[in-house]
């Protein structure tokens, strides 16, 4: 996990604003996005999980993907964008420092998906860097174009509610998008093909007296 500080970090393109979101388009330029994919489909995965009670549990029900860990190497083109889309959205929100957690690597196969949810737990068993997220950012790594040498898919569009009214974000392969971590959220069904994504959080960077009396008795 890094540290987050705008005023170190190369700033990036002005994002495109709507409906409580911010979109940074060609965050992540597709050759960076393609090479990501290999290396995604080389790494090792596991089935999705979500977060209960302090436990992480697969549930296809709610969650169905895999996810990747992939070398810093792999990694680094997506790790610096999201690194430099959270310090811009960290400096919207009116924040000065936080902890990036991520990027984690996931693939949605057809019929893959994430039923709606919120990334930030108010659940007193949940560590303290997960009830301590305020910022989400999603890049997706590739889209419905199969024109740039990369797979595509159909479906599986990343839908926010504001206001609890559904929004289709407008992403694109090399999207990075940034969030509320309270803000209602779901990934929707994958109809063709493969959808590749990577997410990570911007959690509040808490002094060693407020990490202490976060974690549950």
């Amino acid at each position: 996990m890094m540290v987050v500080t705008p005023s170190i970090v190369e700033p990036c393109p002005p994002p495109v604003l709507s409906n409580g979101y911010a979109i940074w388009h060609g965050a992540v330029p597709r050759a960076a996005c393609n090479a990501t994919l290999q290396a995604i489909e080389g790494a090792g995965a596991v089935d999705g999980r979500v977060l209960r009670r302090g436990q992480e549990q697969h549930d296809a029900a709610m969650r169905a993907c895999t996810e990747h860990c992939l070398s810093p190497a792999d990694a680094a083109a997506v790790t610096q964008a999201m690194r430099a889309v959270g310090a811009a959205a960290l400096t919207a929100a009116g924040g000065a420092r936080a902890r990036l957690d991520g990027p984690l690597f996931c693939r949605y196969r057809q019929g893959g998906h994430f039923r709606a949810h919120r990334d930030r737990s108010h659940d007193p068993f949940d560590a303290a860097t997960v009830r301590a997220r305020r910022i989400s950012l999603v890049c997706l790594l590739n889209d419905g174009d199969d024109t740039h040498g990369a797979p595509c898919f159909d479906g599986g569009a990343l839908v926010l509610y504001p206001e609890f009214l559904p929004v289709n974000a407008p992403l694109r392969a090399g999207s990075i998008i940034a969030f509320s971590s309270d803000l209602l959220h779901e990934v929707r069904p994958v109809r063709l093909g493969t959808r590749y994504s990577a997410v990570a959080w911007l959690y509040d960077v808490l002094t060693r007296e407020e990490s202490h009396h976060a974690e549950p008795a």
